[in-house]
């Protein structure tokens, strides 16, 4: 590795298993929207179940996968007919050594193998996601930024995150979360009572972020320990609470079949 990267036990991981029961409560709830996000979620064994099950959830409109796209030759296919409808590939560059640099060790022309077996297996929906940093690919093509501090758009924002260990984040600017994993361990057999754990959260979902560039940091997660995007968004209306700096902002791209 690179960096030196801390591993969570596994048992602190929610399974498989859990991560559809919990995309199970939240379409019960009224979300029509999942993403699956990582890290990269198409290295875990048997990801595919999880797709397959998330796929048949009456009421569900949209489940999104973001990926590095270096294993869609292999997935892409399956993916399509598990259900996914959406997939979003990050790019940070178009350069193979600029791109091996931000992406530490990655391959160009494996991302780009993946976009086009994305594209032959039939998605409508491809989106590219770059994070435009200062000096290092800021000089390459930009559509369009997502910046809390120029634009809040707080008051309409109705996504959140669900970590990897089942932590609910409402607010990328804020600290604030719920221990969703043990309410699931808690009550196996009962979902009524996880989804009053989520509607109980979501009554503290806050009604800004605290992003302040004069200001000291006050959170203190990584980016790695948060996930790509947000997991669940139950309307249309919303853009996603994502922080942006004056040296490092995401930017989208759509490219469509």
């Amino acid at each position: 590795m690179v960096e030196d990267m801390r591993f969570l036990p596994r048992a602190q991981v929610l399974t498989l298993e859990e991560i559809a029961r919990l995309g199970r409560c939240f379409t019960e709830l009224g979300v029509t929207k999942l993403r699956i996000t990582g890290g990269e979620p198409l290295v875990r064994r048997d990801v595919l179940s999880l797709f397959r099950s998330l796929g048949r959830l009456p009421g569900l409109s949209d489940l999104t996968l973001t990926t590095n796209g270096t294993q869609l030759p292999h997935f892409a296919t399956a993916l399509r007919d598990a259900g996914v409808t959406q997939i979003n590939i990050s790019l940070d560059s178009l350069r193979p050594e600029r791109f091996r640099a931000i992406t530490r060790l990655g391959a160009l022309d494996k991302t780009l193998a993946g976009t086009d077996a994305a594209m032959a297996a039939g998605f409508a929906r491809i989106k590219l996601n770059s994070v435009i940093l200062k000096n290092r690919n800021h000089d390459e093509t930009r559509v369009g930024f997502i910046s809390p501090h120029t634009h809040n758009f707080c008051g309409d924002c109705n996504r959140v995150r669900v970590t990897a260990e089942g932590r609910l984040l409402l607010c990328l600017g804020q600290e604030f979360s719920a221990d969703l994993r043990r309410a699931l361990r808690a009550n196996p057999l009962d979902d009524e009572a996880v989804k009053k754990a989520i509607v109980k959260a979501i009554g503290f979902k806050p009604q800004g972020h605290d992003f302040d560039l004069a200001a000291k940091p006050i959170i203190f997660r990584h980016m790695n320990e948060t996930g790509g995007e947000p997991m669940t968004e139950p309307h249309d209306s919303c853009s996603p609470a994502e922080p942006a700096g004056a040296d490092r902002t995401r930017r989208s791209q759509s490219r469509s079949t």
